[in-house]
């Protein structure tokens, strides 16, 4: 299966959006890809790493349109398929205070992105073979960490920004791979999410310090049963962690967990979400967003944008009086990774079905629930709330109702 001809970019509108509703698409250009990985907003402009086209999208999410193109990036073959192993663009990382983004790309190098010309200004060399992967970022010491998972053992990478120079990496001995690592504010530090290690087979996080010199893996965390993925910070040393979609193969069951990094002890277990490759939070509404693109249930793939409570807690959409979309069960249009779920808004002839259509980038409209018996207002606001990106790996969308 191919992704056809447009794809979804989904953002929420508002501190307290419930619910969604699809604005407007943009189509891929310059083709429809087959292989895309993360992606970024900044400064009302939405950055998508597609491996296909060797190259990052750049969409106006003003104007709802592919406003630029930056190529240069390397996509490596395997049999004749391409292969995400040696593949770019990769891992997207936002270095604000700098005006840069970095992204991995296929051959091990790090590309230095220009915010304002949206332009490659540098190529760093991890002196890997493969892809570079995943990052974090510490503004304070404009230190960036990048995965490189493909690797034997799979190692990160330690980057100077002001310098854009490679300081030293730590091996991950033991570890099957590496996925995302993360930046905790609360700590200063930084953090791995490794999917299964020496001594944690459910996988780890694992803490690793980054001062040049006492360059080493200083803690390890385990987590029960989970084969981590995407990992985020919320508040007080909170981390999100969400399990990769071989959680319930692996282990039988599927969940979420948050971990509070100062114990070590799992704060949260939200049942029933897993296949979460990438993930995020917002401090203004207090909600993790997981892409659980993976998710299944019994069995069935069922694909959701999870929106979750800081304290576990999983929040469902409400249902609107005030709707053109068709009557749903749960509606998951995937793009990146994006996922919109659990609506029930009730059926109308005014708008054509969007199911099975697939997508590229789209905003959603946030309308405010009113109280009972009360005529609904439609609640407008310009404060954008990136709901969910990414990873799409070889995913084909999917948009359906029941």
């Amino acid at each position: 299966m191919l992704l056809q001809s447009t794809v979804l970019l989904a953002l929420a509108i508002g501190a307290n959006a419930d619910l969604y509703s699809l604005l407007a698409t943009v189509p891929w250009a310059p083709g429809t890809p087959s292989s895309t990985d993360q992606s970024a907003i900044y400064n009302g402009t939405y950055y998508l790493s597609d491996r296909t086209n060797k190259g990052v999208h750049v969409i106006s999410l003003a104007n709802k349109t592919q406003t630029g193109f930056i190529g240069g990036f390397v996509t490596g073959l395997v049999n004749g398929t391409l292969s995400s192993s040696i593949s770019g663009p990769d891992g997207i990382v936002l270095l604000a205070n700098r005006n840069e983004m970095y992204v991995g790309d296929g051959d091990g190098t790090v590309k230095v992105i220009n915010l304002f010309t949206n332009t490659i200004v540098a190529n760093i060399s991890t002196r890997s073979k493969k892809r570079a992967d995943e990052f974090a970022y510490n503004p304070s010491t404009q230190t960036v960490v990048v995965t490189n998972a493909n690797e034997s053992p799979p190692l990160v990478n330690i980057l100077d920004a002001t310098t854009h120079s490679v300081v030293g990496n730590i091996s991950f001995p033991g570890a099957s791979g590496l996925e995302q690592p993360a930046f905790n504010p609360g700590d200063s530090q930084f953090y791995v999410s490794v999917p299964e290690t020496t001594g944690a087979p459910g996988g780890a996080i694992q803490l690793i310090n980054v001062v040049k010199g006492s360059l080493s893996i200083a803690r390890t965390l385990p987590i029960p049963s989970c084969a981590p993925a995407g990992i985020v910070f919320g508040p007080s040393d909170q981390v999100f962690i969400g399990c990769s979609g071989s959680q319930v193969s692996s282990f039988g069951y599927a969940a979420s967990y948050i971990m509070n990094v100062a114990t070590g002890s799992i704060i949260a277990n939200i049942s029933g979400i897993t296949g979460s490759d990438q993930v995020t939070y917002s401090a203004k509404t207090g909600y993790y967003y997981a892409s659980a693109y993976l998710n299944t249930v019994n069995g069935v793939p069922t694909p959701i944008l999870a929106v979750i409570a800081a304290n576990g807690t999983v929040l469902r959409c409400r249902r609107s009086r005030r709707t053109t979309l068709p009557r749903m069960r749960c509606l998951s249009i995937q793009a990146l990774g994006t996922w919109l779920c659990r609506s029930r808004p009730r059926a109308s002839r005014s708008m054509p079905s969007v199911v099975h259509r697939p997508l590229l980038a789209a905003e959603l409209q946030h309308r405010q629930p009113q109280p009972p018996r009360r005529r609904p207002r439609t609640l407008r606001t310009s404060a954008w709330e990136p709901c969910l990106e990414w990873s799409l790996q070889l995913q084909p969308l999917l948009g359906y109702c029941r």
